[in-house]
């Protein structure tokens, strides 16, 4: 189980039965790289330097110590490049037709994001000319809606409670922004529809 540390009220101080990815940035910068070529049973203590830059309130400039048992190790395997793969993945599809539609779909979604670009663009210039008073009672529902979507996203990449917690205000202020500016948008572009006559068929 690991890790722990002194400073055990600050956010990624302790964690059991975790399962990390060896990269660089996993769980905290530079802890992978103290666990490189330890042994299943094996206990390693170590210090860890946070960053001066480092995003959480309390932590940058400290110094964090870790003691981390070693409970398993697992090895990522790719399968093989073949035709069995490619059926695999798409059925009845040989890897060479596979490869086409990888190569496809990865256009299309190039196109999207150049297109979603745009509409960005777009909607940023028409918010930034717009002014109007906007119903509370939407704002505060189109707010609450866009924090859990942020919740859930950094829940999935691993972040945890504490540091969601840490950060509550930021992610508010940030989801309270992003719901004024969606609802803008929806009265921006009713009003344009509206002006131009575009009617959906």
């Amino acid at each position: 189980s690991f890790p722990t540390r002194r400073s055990s009220d600050l956010p990624l101080s302790h964690n059991a039965d975790f399962w990390i990815k060896m990269t660089g940035e996993a769980f905290f910068p530079g802890f992978c790289e103290k666990l490189v070529g330890a042994n299943i049973g094996e206990v390693r203590e170590f210090d860890i330097d946070v960053p001066s830059d480092f995003p959480v309130e309390g932590m940058p400039g400290t110094t964090l110590h870790y003691k981390v048992t070693m409970k398993g190790l697992k090895t990522r395997t790719l399968p093989a490049m073949d035709d069995a793969f490619a059926a695999s993945i798409a059925d009845g599809k040989s890897l060479n037709e596979l490869k086409i539609m990888a190569r496809e779909e990865l256009q299309r979604q190039k196109h999207g994001n150049i297109d979603a670009a745009k509409r960005n663009g777009v909607m940023s210039a028409l918010l930034a000319k717009v002014e109007c008073e906007l119903p509370t009672a939407m704002v505060r529902n189109q707010t609450q809606s866009i924090l859990q979507e942020i919740v859930r996203e950094n829940q999935t990449r691993g972040v945890t409670e504490e540091v969601i917690q840490e950060h509550q205000q930021d992610l508010v202020g940030s989801a309270a922004q992003s719901a004024r500016d969606r609802i803008k948008g929806t009265f921006v572009l009713l009003r344009v529809a509206e002006q131009e006559k575009i009617q959906v068929t």
